[in-house]
């Protein structure tokens, strides 16, 4: 079981799937893996002050395939562009200031690519996008994302 994130937070299941995500939980999130020349797209989180896969919050009413597209939208200024359903991940999450409890949750992982690499994108969340190869990431790059890339990343069939 992985341990990331300064709380303690773990991931307790991952599981390639391509369809029926659902199946697993309420999906609460989700991330993208979006594939561009150059590798993997990153953004890099202000208040976290560390490189992540674009990705957050399913809003209410939207598909996690919506939110992962919106999300992608908003964290690096890339869009529209179809994702694909790869994988889904169960997270123990510890309490939290917005969330006081410990609880499950289950997140969405999606595969997407675009023929450009990002341009400079920032917002108030997000300082810089980049792309990376996939096995040549940032030092600063969060531990479950950096296991997400490694799991799921076309051609690291496992």
């Amino acid at each position: 079981m992985l341990t990331f994130g300064e709380r303690g937070d773990r991931l307790v299941h991952l599981e390639r799937v391509d369809q029926d995500a659902e199946r697993f939980g309420p999906i609460t999130h989700a991330l993208v893996l979006l594939s561009v020349p150059g590798g993997v797209v990153l953004v890099h989180n202000r208040q976290r002050d560390c490189w992540e896969l674009p990705g957050g919050l399913r809003d209410a009413g939207e598909s996690p395939a919506e939110c992962a597209s919106r999300e992608l939208r908003e964290e690096t200024g890339i869009g529209p562009v179809a994702v694909r359903l790869v994988a889904v991940m169960t997270l123990d999450l510890r309490p939290s200031p917005r969330k006081p409890f410990r609880r499950e949750e289950c997140g969405a992982v999606f595969l997407a690519e675009h023929p450009a690499v990002p341009v400079p994108f920032e917002s108030p969340e997000i300082s810089a996008v980049i792309a990376r190869p996939a096995d040549r990431l940032p030092a600063r790059t969060g531990e479950l994302d950096r296991h997400l890339v490694r799991e799921l990343w076309p051609g690291t069939e496992r």
